[in-house]
């Protein structure tokens, strides 16, 4: 049968980082590396993010390891929704 290994965590997908970039985006980085887990994450946030917009969106930008959201900060406070949705502070 196969050798069992211990599932081990891996240590470049950290708990994502929610950056301002100006009064009009925002960065939620999910992890310092080139790493397919971590762009997993930033393409879920994505796509949750098209699928449920809030209002004031304005574009978004994935990376492979970042989310650029742009977004009308008169329109609704997008940096919160997005924050409440990462669990990021």
């Amino acid at each position: 049968h196969p050798e069992r290994r211990a599932i081990v965590p891996n240590p470049s997908v950290l708990a994502p980082r929610v950056l301002a970039c100006g009064d009009s985006a925002l960065s939620v980085e999910f992890g310092d590396a080139i790493d397919p887990d971590i762009n997993g994450k930033v393409l879920a946030l994505d796509e949750i993010l098209r699928l449920r917009a809030p209002a004031g969106l304005l574009e978004t930008v994935p990376t492979y390891r970042s989310l650029l959201v742009q977004y009308d900060p008169t329109a609704t406070d997008v940096a919160t929704w997005v924050r409440a949705r990462v669990g990021a502070g």
